[in-house]
């Protein structure tokens, strides 16, 4: 297959395309690290809504791939019903949104989206089932109980 050039690089030799898509690839993971970051710092600090009570973690950003848009998952293990912590999310957003905007150095800062993420909760009731099938009926250690 022949290599593609994407241009000129700033030392003067030609840029392949995988290696311009790489640089790219890397600049947006470090974008949403950045992001990670901030929210989480926020979560942590800044917030103090009962409806996040107990532990609140960012687990992982996804932007797009222009950035003008990031979604953001929210781990919350609390024994409130998840429609309670989605309000208490969404009252949250425009405080992160302008953390967010504050913090990047850049132009524009993208647009927020907060999604609830229950993988833990789905992860605790997979070993709970486990545990069930292996003869005990406890929940392994650090998950609450039902």
């Amino acid at each position: 297959m022949p290599r593609r050039l994407a241009g000129p690089a700033p030392t003067g030799r030609l840029v392949l395309f995988s290696e311009w898509r790489t640089a790219l690839r890397v600049q947006q993971q470090k974008l949403e690290a950045q992001i990670k970051r901030i929210i989480g710092t926020v979560l942590a600090r800044d917030i103090s809504d009962p409806r996040l009570g107990g532990l609140v973690s960012v687990t992982r950003v996804r932007l797009t791939p222009d950035a003008r848009e990031a979604s953001v998952f929210v781990s919350v293990l609390s024994s409130l019903p998840t429609s309670t912590i989605r309000h208490g999310l969404k009252a949250a957003e425009s405080l992160m949104q302008r953390r967010v905007a504050r913090g990047l150095n850049r132009r524009v800062a993208p647009r927020l989206r907060l999604h609830l993420d229950e993988s833990l909760k789905r992860q605790g009731e997979v070993l709970r089932l486990l545990g069930n099938v292996a003869g005990t009926d406890r929940p392994p250690p650090g998950f609450p109980e039902d």
